[in-house]
């Protein structure tokens, strides 16, 4: 089993809808864990998904902080992390 890690900027909801909506459609999307990791007040939380808040050290949005806050959420070894606003083959 693998995690799918997102990153997510709530200013980028239409996009993540469409990402996630393309992840339900894979084959073996059902036996992922997935985790979200929002930079800014959450205002979506996909069923299934656990939900996390990055806490940014500084005023700036920090990419590292927020890729390890993810991760550090994760429980498989194996980890697919993807934007927000990427959209990847069904197939």
């Amino acid at each position: 089993m693998i995690s799918i890690a997102i990153l997510y900027s709530p200013d980028r909801l239409p996009q993540l809808q469409n990402t996630i909506g393309c992840l339900e459609d894979m084959e073996g999307y059902e036996e992922c864990e997935v985790v979200l990791a929002v930079d800014g007040p959450i205002n979506i939380r996909p069923p299934g998904w656990n939900v996390i808040r990055i806490k940014r050290p500084g005023t700036y949005y920090c990419w590292a902080t927020a890729l390890n806050t993810a991760v550090e959420h994760c429980q498989n070894e194996v980890i697919w992390y993807i934007d927000s606003d990427r959209v990847v083959p069904t197939g």
